[in-house]
């Protein structure tokens, strides 16, 4: 199916908008007119890759393209995206970054195509988002842009000299100020975004890890299952998204969405029963919290469903489990979820 439901993981972002709100742009608006609960300025919550990209359209419309594009990198800071304490015990060269920016790229779900290629003479690292979900995705890739320069400026030591940056803008002026590209030939109006280094040294002792890093994203597949569970988990428990909402979240239909999940032999209906129960499990090992005030922070009216509802999930009643088990580790809650 073409439509994948690809989604966002706010880290990329939250520097930003806290930036933007702190300078006194009001995201406010835009918060409430998309449905989103303050998930633009937490990290590790997550929105659908079509809305975000709505998102960024409003405030580069209302910025300005150069003034958007130096909030963004001066916002941006490498170091909250990745695990600097892993770094600390890593050889850090080009490799590594690649490796970072893969990753990444695999993290994010976002609908970014990567490819990397190595020859003896030169590495090309080449990006764009394929699907035409709006005119925002052009703002996501330079974005993207922005992140893979920082991190070849911050670690590719003296090893790898820049070659050639072709882009798909017209003009990359927004960034000379972010003093990112000063090193890059620059082709404008390509196809898509593709950065050209060559080595120092010979560079066939990483081509074997390049390729395979470059497999392992090819081999990345988007699971509707997962994205929808951490759409979901990204809203207060008693928020979360029925299917209207979260087809519109996606800016596809209800009956697309059930369509994926058909595929993946399970329903909406079931995911969202996922959701709400892992959120119940943690509340549960709280001992300091009733199942009445449990049943309220979960969405439910009346306390006697969400009890129906966990004894059928699970076959026990909350009251027994909060009982008898005190640690997650006891259960894999997709698991419960009755077929």
């Amino acid at each position: 199916m073409k439509d994948k439901l690809h989604i966002y993981n706010c880290a990329l972002f939250t520097g930003f908008f806290k930036n933007l709100e702190e300078s006194g742009f009001c995201l406010k608006q835009i918060n409430e007119r998309y449905g989103l609960k303050n998930h633009l300025f937490k990290k590790d919550t997550f929105i659908p890759t079509a809305t975000m990209h709505d998102v960024l359209q409003e405030v580069w419309v209302a910025l300005g393209k150069r003034s958007f594009v130096a909030y963004y990198g001066r916002s941006l800071s490498i170091y909250d995206l990745i695990d600097f304490e892993l770094l600390q015990d890593m050889v850090i060269d080009l490799e590594t970054v690649l490796e970072i920016f893969v990753l990444k790229a695999n993290e994010f779900k976002s609908n970014a195509k990567v490819e990397i290629n190595i020859t003896p003479q030169q590495l090309e690292i080449t990006f764009n988002f394929p699907d035409n979900l709006c005119l925002g995705r052009r703002i996501a890739e330079q974005i993207w842009l922005i992140f893979l320069l920082d991190l070849i400026k911050e670690f590719r030591g003296d090893e790898w000299l820049p070659k050639a940056l072709h882009v798909m803008s017209p003009s990359l002026e927004s960034l000379r100020e972010l003093e990112l590209i000063e090193e890059y030939p620059i082709l404008y109006g390509q196809s898509c975004y593709r950065l050209l280094l060559e080595p120092t040294y010979s560079s066939s002792s990483i081509e074997n890890n390049i390729t395979s890093l470059k497999n392992n994203h090819a081999e990345n597949t988007i699971d509707t299952i997962s994205s929808i569970e951490k759409i979901l988990q990204s809203f207060e428990p008693n928020h979360r998204p029925r299917l209207v909402e979260l087809s519109s979240l996606f800016k596809t239909s209800a009956r697309s969405i059930k369509r994926h999940l058909e595929i993946e032999r399970t329903t909406f209906s079931k995911v969202l029963s996922t959701s709400i129960l892992k959120d119940a499990l943690i509340m549960l090992c709280d001992n300091d919290t009733s199942i009445i005030e449990i049943s309220e922070k979960l969405g439910y009216s009346d306390s006697s469903n969400f009890v129906r509802s966990f004894k059928r999930w699970t076959g026990l009643p909350p009251h027994t489990f909060k009982d008898t088990y005190f640690s997650l580790n006891h259960f894999s809650s997709r698991s419960l979820i009755l077929d």
